[in-house]
């Protein structure tokens, strides 16, 4: 039997211990278990979509910047796979993208982005907190949507637009 593991250091009482529990405690709308630190969609008796953080465009360990999203085929290994930065979804320079008021006091562009860290063994986003995380998880579940066959999609098509 493995030994209990050591209490939360001071100050972090309801951080995440893993990864994979930050990303489960995102407000996901789908289906999505967790097997680690990493998430999987069900999208048919064969396909199904792969999440996991990515550190993207971080150039520090222990930093991700991203969610990547594969989607997988049981037979024929992956179909398809995107990088999604929360930099690109919503704007850490815009204070109504924030939850934080940090946004003065740490002008540089290294701390002046969304991205999750860990730091004295909990995970958390660092800095720049998101005011709405649902934007990540609207991005994440739109593109797998697309892969689903059409009577089994989540969400509303758009209307066709007109054509000249």
């Amino acid at each position: 039997m493995a030994p209990p593991r050591p209490p939360a250091p001071a100050g972090t009482a309801g951080h995440p211990r893993t990864l994979g529990a930050f990303l489960a405690a995102l407000p996901w709308t789908q289906a999505v278990q967790w097997h680690g630190e990493t998430g999987y969609i069900r999208l048919d008796a064969t396909r199904l979509a792969r999440i996991a953080a990515s550190p993207g465009r971080a150039s520090i360990g222990g930093e991700w910047t991203a969610l990547e999203v594969t989607i997988l085929d049981v037979h024929r290994g992956r179909i398809d796979g995107v990088v999604l930065h929360f930099d690109d979804l919503a704007d850490p320079a815009v204070p109504a993208h924030r939850a934080d008021d940090r946004l003065a006091a740490h002008a540089t562009a290294a701390q002046a982005r969304f991205h999750i860290s860990r730091s004295r063994g909990t995970y958390a986003w660092y800095v720049a907190v998101p005011a709405q995380p649902e934007v990540f998880i609207a991005a994440v579940e739109a593109y797998v949507d697309q892969f689903r066959d059409p009577e089994h999609r989540t969400l509303t098509p758009l209307a066709p637009t007109d054509r000249p």
